[in-house]
């Protein structure tokens, strides 16, 4: 009895304290549960997924911010690479021409008759030979036959130990544009394009076809350069052999170099066109094929009359590719 006794009073003592909320009961234990699932629910993130735009936007922009980076690095090397080779072959400076570096009538009597002409119209008595000359122009070009894109350019020209280098920019779309680099430096020729100034298109150089090339674009454009068609006694310098009344050849030798151009002129002594043969780059090879341009709208630029437009064409067994096509923008010599 005595056992019974004292465990009736432990249970009232128990539903005392529950009554009390001093221990809880299942329900309040389920409730108290929930309530710090709700705080827990609060404080606690669950990490979102990966978002596949975003990276993919981000990886873009980090493409496109690097691509253009290295465009800028490539066009920059490329001009330092053009400014080397103009220091090197055509300073814009000098004294003043003595009077033996003028062109004076009485040096033009054993030449050809159209170029004695020639010598009449284009450059007046006394006037001084220029030694470099720096061209702009601007036009089209055809990377591919009958495919045009606009271009501008800068072409530096030394007239004795002949040199040059054609330094342009075909526009291929917007933002994007392919540079070129023509040149003929110490008998050694080299053409590269380049797009962006970065990715090769085209590289060919230190061939004896490249070279030869080089020299007979160098000599058909010295129309440009109207006294250095003049020849002296130093190197470098041309030679004229008469075809006909209205044509003459040059030629010109550099060490081993030796190329020739016809000059078609007109009856008042004007160059109205070049033809010869030249080599041109079939998928690396140096291919010798027939090759003429085109020179009018003459003015009168630093004392003598120049062509100011032009076009140039590859004679092909199917007919004229022409590939250039162009006017000056400014002159300078000295």
């Amino acid at each position: 009895m005595a056992g019974i006794r004292q465990m009736s009073r432990r249970i009232a003592r128990w539903d005392g304290w529950v009554s009390a909320g001093l221990i809880p009961t299942t329900n309040q234990e389920d409730a108290d549960g929930a309530e710090r699932d709700r705080a827990l629910s609060c404080t606690y993130q669950h990490p979102e997924e990966p978002n596949v735009v975003r990276i993919f936007v981000y990886g873009l922009l980090a493409i496109l911010v690097c691509g253009a980076a290295a465009l800028v690095i490539a066009e920059r090397t490329w001009s330092a690479s053009t400014a080397r080779i103009v220091a090197h072959i055509a300073p814009i400076n000098g004294a003043p021409a003595s009077d033996s570096d003028r062109v004076t009538y009485d040096q033009i009597s054993d030449l050809p008759a159209p170029v004695q002409r020639f010598v009449r119209f284009a450059i007046p008595d006394g006037t001084a030979r220029a030694q470099h000359a720096r061209i702009e122009h601007a036009g089209q070009f055809a990377m591919k036959r009958d495919t045009w894109s606009t271009f501008t350019s800068i072409e530096f020209f030394r007239v004795q130990r002949p040199a040059f280098v054609w330094d342009a920019r075909i526009q291929m779309f917007p933002g994007m544009s392919v540079r070129v680099r023509d040149n003929y430096v110490d008998q050694q020729g080299s053409m590269r394009a380049a797009v962006g100034a970065l990715v090769n298109v085209a590289h060919v150089h230190g061939t004896a076809q490249i070279a030869e090339g080089a020299l007979a674009r160098f000599l058909a454009e010295l129309a440009w350069v109207p006294t250095s068609l003049v020849p002296t006694t130093e190197g470098g310098s041309i030679s004229w052999n008469a075809i006909d009344d209205s044509t003459a050849c040059a030629t010109i030798k550099d060490g081993t170099n030796t190329v020739s151009v016809n000059f078609h002129f007109a009856s008042d002594g004007r160059i109205e066109r070049i033809s010869g043969l030249r080599y041109r780059d079939v998928d690396g090879v140096g291919v010798l094929t027939p090759w003429q341009g085109n020179f009018s709208e003459y003015q009168r630029v630093s004392g003598v009359m120049i062509p100011m437009s032009g076009d140039v064409a590859w004679i092909l067994p199917d007919g004229a590719a022409p590939y250039w096509r162009g006017r000056i923008v400014s002159v300078r010599y000295n």
